[in-house]
């Protein structure tokens, strides 16, 4: 407002941005001519990139705009009526736009404030092997699919606290994992085009072994539910790709390919991907 333009100022929202977070602003003119160099070193620490560089509250921002370096003469003069009003305008001005500067300041703070991570990374498995899928089971356990030497897929099973991964003995792609540690898996599964593979549906405990249930054929993607009793699937039937849930109940169906399914954390709805067209790895 007082320069008459934008601080920041870029050809797209995200360039904008950067420009707050990056660049300096340019020098600010009040009817071509030069704010006063206390204005000016309010403005710019309002504007500082560290926030442990700029007002720390407003009661300070208060007490350097009363401050004789935030614009007065060093001498004084009676003023007549209309520079009182054109004072007091500027005073406005001045407010607002130091107003707009803690806004600017705050969305700097906000994109370049530290981020708290508390998370850490173990490396669980040291077989060379592609693994594709990969779930949490209840307690410190991982199941995951691999498949070594250019083998089928095979399940395999960790715990987090130790380094040595066990067979399931059970050639099958991983889909989900219940919270009872049912296993929900993809028998001989077939990539038909690229990144859209089918395979036939199964139930399998995390033991593995010769109890595994069979349900359904061309099914792309699966996971359970909250309470772990039913199963949502994406799955082909003809020319289209469909979501149920449960199982034979169509929630939706596209022309194109469904992924990723995966139940919200209360279980009241349900994520996936809808590519637009059969064998691409994008999503609208």
């Amino acid at each position: 407002m007082m320069s008459g333009k934008r601080a920041f100022h870029g050809e797209s929202s995200v360039e904008t941005m950067n420009a707050i977070l990056k660049e300096d602003a340019p020098e600010i003119l009040v009817s071509g001519t030069q704010t006063s160099p206390g204005l000016d070193r309010i403005m710019r620490r309002c504007l500082e990139k560290k926030p442990e560089r700029r007002f720390q509250s407003a009661s300070d921002l208060a007490f350097a705009l009363e401050a004789p370096s935030a614009g007065s003469t060093t001498s004084e003069t009676v003023a007549s009526p209309a520079s009182t009003a054109k004072k007091r305008s500027l005073a406005w001005i001045t407010a607002a736009t130091l107003s707009g500067a803690l806004l600017v300041a705050a969305a700097a703070w906000l994109f370049t404030r530290p981020k708290s991570n508390n998370a850490s990374f173990q490396q669980i498995s040291f077989r060379p092997s592609y693994i594709r899928t990969a779930r949490f089971a209840p307690g410190r356990t991982v199941v995951y699919a691999a498949s070594i030497n250019g083998q089928p897929m095979t399940m395999f099973s960790a715990r987090t606290d130790t380094f040595e991964s066990q067979p399931l003995n059970l050639k099958a792609d991983l889909l989900s994992v219940s919270r009872s540690s049912e296993l929900a898996v993809s028998l001989g599964r077939v990539f038909d085009s690229m990144w859209t593979p089918t395979g036939r549906l199964a139930e399998a405990p995390l033991g593995g072994g010769a109890s595994t249930r069979e349900l359904l054929d061309e099914v792309i993607g699966a996971d359970w539910n909250k309470d772990g009793t039913q199963l949502a699937v994406a799955r082909r039937v003809g020319d289209h790709y469909r979501l149920e849930y449960p199982i034979g109940k169509v929630l939706y169906q596209t022309a194109g390919y469904i992924s990723d399914v995966r139940f919200s954390r209360s279980g009241e709805q349900i994520a996936f991907v809808d590519h637009e067209i059969v064998g691409d790895d994008l999503a609208p």
